[in-house]
């Protein structure tokens, strides 16, 4: 007789001998081997799909399959009750967002054991899991992982899995995530779930992308974006403020992204399309976008990069760095001066159209003598070929 290696296996055996006391192999016996190394669906429509067992195989298998089903049903709750009792309570009072989980009602709470040890989430944070392995990536490439628990980073079993999608289709609390659903039809296979799904996971990817980086992080990709383009008669000041600089780009740079990382050849030329147009929509709505505006009294903790040799952070002189910092290194070292644009009339908003060449740099002496008030409007354009324009080595 065969070495079972599973419980499944084990009484299927057993009931193959009570059912043929006589004899020592059959094909059922060779069928309880199969459960071994397969699942049982898989070994189900293995025997039912041969062509040479007959209607009397096909149903004395039926018999035996179901007899070995309602034992194997009948040992899993008494093991689960028998370990209930013997498991650790995990001592978690909140969620994720330390939310009192007692405040949450019962079917706004997912129960289980994992590693003898009963855990409860709640079912926003369980959804929340699984949607971040499942769509971990490497820059747009996409690296999915089997959901983990946070508590002691061991992956769920796929019974755990199983029972909280049937969880959700049974309180229907919420719809069944789009992407966790197709992971349950993958059998809960990683590399069937990414061949399967690769272009709707780069997709979704894309557009949640912008979510996970911080401001800082969302500013620098904004910045290298643009520098990538090659914007002409466009610039940026360094101390243009951030905030605005994204609220402006934000919704540009996910149509960039699309046009670059999209698996679909078809989305690609799409979204850049939309991207063209965007850009120039933007650029007409308010040319003067990004340049610095500072009055008489300015505040020198505000502008804090007034000294660089460059403040036009899309300078075309700036070499093509892969970071904010090292860009920002260059244009404090660089070898261009500064371009200050002079307005009297407070009341012009039109772009001025004259420009007086300084080689002094910041702070800006405080001893100029003006009646009016003087408003400087700080642009830092590539006018290299400009035979006016402000040579340091002269």
């Amino acid at each position: 007789m065969f070495l079972a290696k599973n419980p499944y296996s084990f009484i299927f055996s057993k009931v193959c001998d009570k059912h043929f006391p006589d004899i020592y192999f059959t094909q059922f016996h060779f069928t309880a081997n199969n459960y071994n190394n397969k699942s049982k669906v898989s070994v189900y429509n293995l025997f039912m799909k041969n062509f040479l067992n007959g209607k009397s195989e096909n149903d004395k298998f039926m018999e035996i399959y179901e007899e070995t089903d309602r034992i194997f049903r009948v040992f899993t709750r008494f093991y689960n009750n028998h370990a209930l009792k013997k498991t650790n309570i995990y001592p978690s009072t909140t969620d994720m967002n330390l939310e009192p989980l007692e405040l949450l009602s019962e079917r706004n709470k997912f129960t289980f054991i994992h590693e003898k040890t009963v855990y409860t989430f709640s079912v926003k944070d369980m959804i929340r899991i699984i949607n971040s392995e499942l769509l971990a990536h490497d820059r747009f490439f996409s690296t999915p992982k089997m959901p983990r628990n946070p508590y002691n980073n061991v992956p769920f079993t796929e019974s755990i899995l199983y029972n909280f999608y049937l969880y959700l289709l049974e309180t229907r609390y919420t719809s069944v995530p789009e992407v966790f659903r197709r992971f349950v039809k993958s059998s809960l296979s990683l590399d069937i779930f990414l061949l399967k799904n690769e272009y709707y996971i780069r997709e979704i990817i894309i557009e949640n992308y912008d979510k996970q980086l911080t401001q800082k992080e969302l500013y620098e990709e904004i910045i290298l974006f643009l520098r990538s383009y090659k914007i002409t008669n466009f610039c940026i000041h360094i101390d243009f403020p951030k905030k605005k600089v994204i609220s402006r780009f934000k919704k540009v740079l996910k149509y960039f992204w699309h046009a670059t990382y999209n698996l679909a050849s078809v989305m690609r030329r799409h979204y850049q399309e939309v991207l063209n147009k965007t850009i120039m929509n933007v650029l007409n709505d308010n040319p003067i976008f990004g340049r610095l505006i500072l009055k008489r009294k300015y505040d020198k903790d505000e502008y804090p990069h007034l000294h660089f040799k460059i403040t036009n952070i899309l300078d075309n002189t700036i070499p093509d760095y892969d970071s904010l910092d090292k860009i920002t290194e260059y244009m404090e070292n660089g070898i261009n001066e500064p371009i200050f644009i002079f307005s009297d009339d407070d009341d012009d908003d039109s772009e001025p159209n004259s420009s007086i060449h300084l080689p002094v740099p910041f702070p800006f002496p405080e001893d100029i003598e003006s009646d009016d008030e003087l408003d400087l409007i700080i642009e830092s354009s590539n006018d290299e070929d400009t035979e006016d324009s402000y040579n340091p080595n002269e």
